[in-house]
């Protein structure tokens, strides 16, 4: 359970938010036995501890699974908003999206985003950014808005004309 992160909060209060992340090709489970949350799954998360914003899931696979759901939050549903889905029945969240992020070169593990993505100034503004920059240097905010997932373009979403 849980590809990339799998979470489980028996008896226990955990908090925790998961943000400005990007979790692609991972897979959960082993053969002959019931997987969930080919990215994430949490269980028993009834203090509603477990957040994500303004994350990106995509490409995550689950093995003997008759679920093709990428997250699963067992008990709990909420808390996970402004992030971009490859499948509709996977979104979560009022504010998310579902569809191609857009990625550079996916072939090359490449996982930035193009200026056409739909991310691009997408993310929720929260009050604090830290780390104040992306994985490659880049100042987290262009623009005064976040973008989806962990690498801001830093052209931001801005369109520039030449006459």
């Amino acid at each position: 359970k849980g590809g990339a992160i799998g979470l489980q909060m028996f008896y226990r209060k955990v908090q925790g938010t998961v943000r400005n992340t990007t979790i692609v090709g991972n897979v959960a489970g082993v053969a002959g036995q019931k997987s969930l949350g080919g990215a994430v799954y949490t269980e028993c998360d009834t203090q509603k501890g477990f957040a994500m914003i303004n994350c990106i899931l995509v490409d995550n696979t689950t093995v003997n699974s008759d679920s093709d759901a990428v997250l699963r939050l067992g008990d709990y549903a909420g808390g996970v908003d402004y992030c971009l889905f490859d499948r509709d029945s996977d979104k979560i969240g009022a504010n998310s999206k579902v569809g191609d992020p857009k990625f550079r070169n996916p072939a090359r593990n490449d996982w930035r985003l193009r200026r056409a993505s739909p991310l691009v100034d997408a993310g929720r503004d929260v009050d604090f950014t830290d780390p104040a920059t992306d994985l490659l240097g880049n100042p987290r905010r262009v623009q005064g808005v976040l973008d989806i997932g962990c690498y801001e373009n830093p052209c931001g979403g801005m369109t520039i004309y030449v006459r």
